[in-house]
């Protein structure tokens, strides 16, 4: 009984200690843009001199309703929206000053700036792949088909052309896909997309592929039910030259052909365009590689298929240290004889990746890609073969070590050590593996310490915001830098190690402290490197509200992102800000008005 008072006493401690006030600590040294914190004087005035003003917001801003140069907006429509869910629409400047729709209701009166951003409509594009009984006679399907018979593809829809003199390459959308499902009697394919010109490419599912040709239509979706009917045997959708010899390929292997696969390749996208053969154990096979709407790829546009298709023949999936064999057809030419040459054994190799920390040979983890591209040749046992291609990617252990097996030749070999190693991808040509080279190290070089600054056009630091490094070499045979991320200090400073090459830097200042994004381009060179000073303006307030293609319901929570010109002019396109609507289907966006990447 004489403890309960010390007892009491330690909890009476605990009580008072937990009234003790709290002392504030802020959670971020972020400024704010608000007229009380800095003068609207103190930034620097937008184009024709006009001097920020402060707004209804409170807020220091620019004179302005939209971006002045041209755009486009990027709407993606939440999955558990009424409306569209789940796509994303292209929304052009231009979209923006057409009429709306005769019942179409008055853009609602709730944002500052009343602007209604009023979706597409959308399309419920249904598909079928039916072959009639003639063209599946004509490819010898082994089983009867009376009349007409759909068969079960994988669909991929491209959007092409121009939105509003928009190239449609510059806009970031994903490929769509379709697979099958039975209706009744019939397999089908549907998909909603939005309105507008497409690519459509139709790929048979296995074992059909090895009957019937994958085919590739552009077409124009305009109404809202859009019936994608495709009839193999009928007189607009034949084989090509069935009754020719031009798609006949005689294949030669001496060790024999047991589960390669031949087929005919479209070059400059990359997509198989003929039927698939798997071949059996025999040195030598005729196969037909038949295509449907191919006819007319040769010289002017002339019959037979072009020189940007490839007849290629790949080893069994699976296999390692064993060539494919690409042939570039002729323009206008058959097939002819494909010759798959005697090869010396693979070579088992085995290196290192490595780099220089204070002046010491280190290795650490990396990714390896060994791979045959323009100048590089495979070795035959008589030479090489300009027609022989080889491509494999290995990655080290921790020490940067590894093991794999090549076919002897020229390679093209890329390096990319593994992030937070903080040493730089690169790529050595030239370089040749035989039975004198199985082992040899890769040095590379430490990545690029990038120092920068942000502040604001008043001169505050601009702290706590995002930096981000995007790569914008489009180069395929070059190595694509990789991206980085940093984030400001207390006085605006950042820094980050990147790759060398071309970057387009973007400052994201904290959510809710009412500035805009700023895009700069810069070229990071080899040794370290102080990027110019970036000034965040004063923003122009962009505000609009995403509705139905009627103007009646709201589109809540979609994701909005503005694209503008990197440069006036320059008709290529980078992202200037983002927001999310709210329960009405407003969007806020703060634009950079005078500052081009």
């Amino acid at each position: 009984m004489k403890r309960a008072p010390a007892i009491l006493v330690v909890l009476g401690a605990a009580v008072i200690a937990s009234c003790e006030p709290i002392e504030p600590r802020p959670i971020s040294n972020a400024p704010m843009n608000s007229c009380e914190d800095s003068a609207c004087e103190r930034y620097d005035p937008g184009r024709a001199n006009a001097q920020p003003r402060c707004s209804s917001t409170n807020r220091c801003e620019l004179p302005g309703a939209r971006p002045d140069a041209p755009f486009f907006l990027l709407v993606h429509v939440p999955d558990t929206a009424v409306y569209a869910p789940g796509m994303t629409f292209v929304i052009s400047d231009k979209d923006l000053d057409k009429s709306p729709p005769p019942n179409a209701r008055p853009c609602p009166q709730t944002v500052t700036a009343p602007i209604c951003v009023s979706l597409p409509e959308f399309a419920l594009s249904t598909g079928f792949y039916r072959v009639l009984s003639k063209a599946a006679a004509d490819v010898d399907f082994p089983l009867d088909i009376t009349g007409e018979a759909s068969i079960p593809v994988r669909v991929v829809y491209r959007q092409i052309g121009t939105i509003d003199e928009i190239p449609i390459e510059d806009v970031p959308l994903d490929v769509l896909f379709a697979l099958p499902q039975r209706n009744g009697t019939n397999i089908e394919h549907s998909r909603f997309i939005p309105l507008g010109q497409y690519q459509r490419d139709v790929y048979p599912l296995p074992p059909f592929d090895a009957y019937f040709p994958p085919n590739s239509e552009p077409f124009t979706v305009r109404t809202t039910n859009f019936i994608d009917d495709f009839r193999l045997g009928t007189l607009q959708r034949q084989l090509d030259d069935v009754t020719g010899t031009s798609r006949v390929a005689t294949i030669t292997r001496v060790e024999g052909l047991e589960g390669w696969r031949v087929f005919l390749n479209d070059r400059v996208v990359n997509r198989r365009i003929s039927t698939l053969k798997t071949l059996g154990p025999t040195s030598v096979a005729v196969v037909r590689l038949d295509t449907v709407g191919e006819n007319n790829r040769g010289p002017n546009g002339g019959p037979g298929l072009g020189d940007d298709v490839d007849a290629i023949v790949a080893p069994p999936e699976g296999s390692i240290g064993i060539p494919r064999l690409v042939s570039r057809l002729l323009s206008g030419g058959g097939l002819g004889n494909l010759e798959y040459p005697e090869l010396p054994p693979p070579i088992a190799f085995s290196g290192q990746v490595t780099g220089k920390v204070d002046g010491q040979t280190v290795g650490f983890p990396a990714r390896v890609t060994f791979e045959t591209l323009t100048g590089d040749l495979l070795r035959t046992r008589t030479g090489t073969d300009p027609l022989l291609s080889y491509t494999t990617s290995v990655t080290t252990d921790n020490t940067g070590r590894f093991a794999t097996v090549v076919p002897p030749g020229r390679y093209t070999v890329r390096v990319e050590p593994a992030e937070g190693t903080g040493f730089a991808n690169k790529i050595l040509r030239g370089r040749e593996i035989d039975e004198t080279t199985i082992i040899e190290s890769f040095e590379v070089d430490p990545k690029t310490r990038v120092r920068g600054r942000a502040v604001l056009s008043d001169n505050r630091p601009l702290a706590d915001a995002e930096i981000l490094a995007t790569p914008t070499n489009r180069d395929p045979s070059a190595f694509r830098p990789r991206p980085g991320k940093a984030r400001t200090d207390v006085d605006g400073n950042f820094q980050m190690l990147l790759d060398q090459g071309s970057y387009q830097f973007t400052i994201i200042p904290q959510a809710g402290t009412g500035f805009p994004w700023l895009v700069a381009r810069h070229q990071v060179p080899p040794n370290e490197t102080d990027l110019p000073l970036m000034r965040v303006p004063a923003p122009v307030r962009f505000g609009f509200s995403v509705r139905d293609p009627r103007n009646v319901n709201p589109i809540v929570r979609a994701t909005v992102r503005v694209f503008g010109e990197s440069a006036p002019g320059s008709r290529t396109y980078v992202e200037l800000g983002s927001a999310m609507s709210d329960a009405q289907g407003n969007v806020e966006i703060l634009l950079a008005q005078q500052v081009r990447p």
